[in-house]
């Protein structure tokens, strides 16, 4: 995979004080044998269970609850917070997420790569932790945009929240203010991220300009946890005839193989000793 990586915009002493142990990374180990026990199936039939993993299970309660009710909106603020920090832009939605822009967004560039903080919050902390996440992200610099889950049960996944960054720095400058901020919330959890706080409430990744292409999805460029989701899927199916014990092991040395740190959920080349000194 390629992030071209401008090295001016990653701050090796903010990536120092990021590595510390994961607590996604037993969550992430969990999804992968998840996907393990699911054998033999699809390829993108486990792909898309390995992305979806530590998704909440969908009961009556939500499915007979709408999206702007699991978000609040019209409580806990959230409505003055967009109205005041998005500089009353109108929402959009795309693809089943309601999105909004920073009042003075940066330039975001597709030749970049894309810098992402995940807040993942059981979905009835959903409309609390949008409120405090908004009220956080408007007195750090640059974020870009958010975007949170715009269908009922989507409220129940992981990845249900997530802000968006140009640069490394300014994710992590946010991602401090929001693990302290969202300290109190309970954590459900992102696999396939790095985590920013002890629990694994506020998480992080970043898209790749490029990915390489799989026989599952050739094109184009996935974001990192599809990709990760993806390549772990083929994996764990080219090893599906060795002895059970071994197809984790053999998928896990895989895929570092492929430039991934498997204990942090990473590319490689941000826990390298050299950028770690």
């Amino acid at each position: 995979m390629v992030l071209d990586l401008d090295p001016d915009s990653v701050s090796i002493r903010h990536l120092t004080t990021l590595r510390h142990t994961q607590p996604l990374s037993a969550l992430s180990l969990r999804g992968i044998r998840y996907g393990n026990a699911l054998l033999p199936c699809d390829c993108r039939f486990l792909a898309k269970r390995l992305y979806s993993f530590n998704t909440a299970p969908l009961t009556r309660q939500w499915t007979d609850m709408d999206a702007s009710a699991i978000w609040g909106l019209g409580r806990h603020g959230v409505d003055e917070l967009l109205r005041k920090y998005s500089g009353h832009t109108e929402p959009y939605i795309s693809n089943d997420w309601l999105s909004w822009r920073s009042a003075i967004p940066p330039a975001l560039h597709a030749s970049k790569p894309c810098w992402k903080i995940y807040v993942s919050t059981p979905a009835h902390e959903a409309g609390a932790a949008l409120a405090k996440t908004l009220a956080t992200l408007s007195i750090t610099p640059f974020w870009s945009a958010v975007k949170i889950a715009w269908r009922s049960e989507w409220a129940l996944r992981p990845d249900k929240l997530i802000c968006y960054f140009e640069s490394h720095d300014d994710l992590v400058i946010a991602g401090r203010h929001l693990a302290t901020e969202l300290s109190g919330f309970q954590t459900q959890g992102t696999p396939f991220t790095s985590a920013l706080d002890d629990q694994g409430t506020v998480s992080w990744a970043v898209d790749p300009t490029s990915t390489p292409a799989t026989k599952s999805a050739p094109s184009p460029p996935l974001s990192w946890r599809a990709w990760v989701a993806t390549r772990l899927s083929e994996l764990l199916l080219a090893n599906r005839h060795e002895d059970y014990r071994y197809r984790i092991p053999l998928t896990l040395e895989a895929i570092r193989s492929d430039g991934v740190d498997t204990e942090a959920w990473l590319p490689l080349e941000l826990c390298t000793t050299d950028t770690m000194k």
